[in-house]
């Protein structure tokens, strides 16, 4: 086993600190598509970042609709934590997204196989280092879970009133009172000749 070199890849979040004018902040950097994963933000956040950071690839989907996409799923994340974040994308799109959501600043999204390559684009924008807040950071997905728990609830109460009511279909084996089809002569087809 060669010493110095992990094999293992970390599942956990983490916070990178820095100090800044005579105070500490925290980094919570969003590795790829770790800004569109509710569940492994929530974990980031609960670190008590100051912004989040994400850089991610999105080289391999081109100029499509993708990196937009990918844009509009982050914001959720600064919403939900009240946090502002930073976006490095290599072919965009990089972005600085307020604690309220607003995209402030963003860049292109470009293709990296068209001729002449893209030019690099800088951005440069004032981010605020904030607390964490907001409700989804204190109970999560608990809104969710309840609304699922009520519709189960709802089924469960309407099935079962729907089966003792006056108008409840009958048991299994009971006669329904339908009556049979009707043999019913069949119609000759108007267009066929007789033989």
């Amino acid at each position: 086993m060669r010493r110095g070199i992990t094999t293992e890849i970390e599942s956990e979040p983490a916070v990178f600190p820095f100090r800044l004018r005579d105070r500490d902040f925290r980094l919570g950097p969003l590795i790829c598509y770790e800004d569109i994963l509710a569940g492994f933000t929530r974990k980031a956040a609960a670190l008590g970042p100051n912004l989040f950071v994400n850089i991610t690839n999105d080289a391999w989907f081109g100029k499509t609709a993708e990196p937009y996409q990918h844009l509009a799923l982050a914001v959720f994340r600064s919403v939900e934590h009240r946090l502002e974040m930073v976006r490095a994308v290599n072919t965009g799109v990089s972005a600085h997204v307020d604690a309220a959501g607003r995209v402030r600043l963003a860049g292109p999204a470009v293709d990296p196989d068209s001729q002449p390559p893209p030019q690099p684009t800088a951005l440069l924008a004032d981010a605020a280092l904030m607390e964490r807040g907001g409700l989804y950071a204190h109970v999560g997905d608990l809104f969710a879970w309840l609304c699922l728990a009520t519709l189960i609830g709802l089924g469960i109460y309407g099935r079962r009133r729907y089966h003792s009511g006056p108008d409840a279909p009958p048991a299994a084996g009971a006669s329904a009172g339908l009556r049979p089809l009707r043999n019913r002569p069949r119609r000759r087809n108007r267009g066929a000749r007789r033989a």
